[in-house]
């Protein structure tokens, strides 16, 4: 059984991702900033679910399930805007930029996927789906002092709108690990349905 570790996902503007970029720069340089791995913004999406390592075979009928949500779903913009960490500020591990999801647009997306590739065998998502931008991770080996810097960083860095991004296709993406990083790869693509 072949596999390939594959994720569904909105792709990131250029414009959207220098100003990623920019952001990240200034993050780097600041307390804390070398005790995280950053993702490069190429390497940034909004991901509405992670599938893990999925057998070859089944991958036309995650293509269908796309395909099929794309069909039934408006797009839709969402802005980016704000910084935070999971789990919390004061224990980061995660760096992340905000998604301002009044209308729940992106929410809806995510739990019609969700369903409809429930529906093909792949398990549901067990926690509550918050749209963000992962910019980076800390570091396992970063000592705790660095942790709380890049808390604190975070706490009190304000970043404001940096941009609209376009909702308006699904792309399933296959990952490969390697030293350098992960490296993406476009499986399929589906527009979702005009405005």
């Amino acid at each position: 059984m072949s596999t390939v570790r594959t994720f569904i996902a909105a792709e990131l503007g250029k414009g959207l991702m220098q100003e990623i970029g920019r952001v990240q720069g200034l993050l780097r340089a600041a307390p804390g900033g070398r005790a995280v791995t950053w993702v490069r913004p190429e390497g940034i999406h909004l991901t509405f679910k992670f599938l893990g390592d999925t057998d070859e075979k089944r991958l036309p009928d995650v293509y269908e399930a796309v395909q099929h949500i794309g069909s039934t779903h408006p797009a839709f913009t969402i802005a980016v805007s704000g910084l935070g960490c999971f789990p919390r500020v004061t224990r980061p591990r995660v760096v992340w930029l905000g998604l301002q999801d009044e209308k729940h647009q992106a929410q809806r997306l995510q739990q019609a996927l969700d369903a409809e590739l429930a529906s093909i065998g792949f398990v549901r998502e067990d926690r509550p789906f918050q749209p963000h931008l992962t910019l980076g991770r800390v570091r396992s080996s970063a000592l705790s002092s660095e942790i709380e810097a890049v808390g604190r960083t975070a706490a009190d860095q304000q970043v404001g709108q940096l941009g609209i991004l376009m909702v308006d296709h699904l792309c399933v993406i296959t990952s490969t690990l390697t030293p350098s990083g992960a490296v993406y790869h476009i499986l399929y693509q589906a527009n979702l349905q005009p405005d």
